[in-house]
């Protein structure tokens, strides 16, 4: 599964967030960011993973003062979460 998001700019080389989204035996789902790593979380419905991959990203991002400006970027683009 995979989720993603197109960002006018996010880093040099990157111009998209990808998340491999796996489903839970236990329930819900878990994603991780194929481009940053770092970024991983998870939700009990689609809509729950797709509200906190975007907590996940303003959080990463927040860590990192010189990337603060791309976050409006991220969040003024959608999520496609795709099963």
């Amino acid at each position: 599964y995979f989720a993603s998001t197109n960002l006018s700019e996010l880093t040099d080389n990157t111009n998209k967030l990808t998340f491999q989204v796996y489903e839970e035996p236990e329930g819900g789902f878990s994603t991780r960011c194929i481009e940053f790593p770092g970024i991983i979380t998870q939700g009990d419905s689609k809509e729950d993973l797709k509200r906190m991959i975007l907590d996940a990203v303003d959080c990463y991002f927040n860590s990192f003062p010189m990337e603060k400006a791309k976050i409006s970027e991220i969040k003024n683009n959608k999520i496609e979460i795709i099963f």
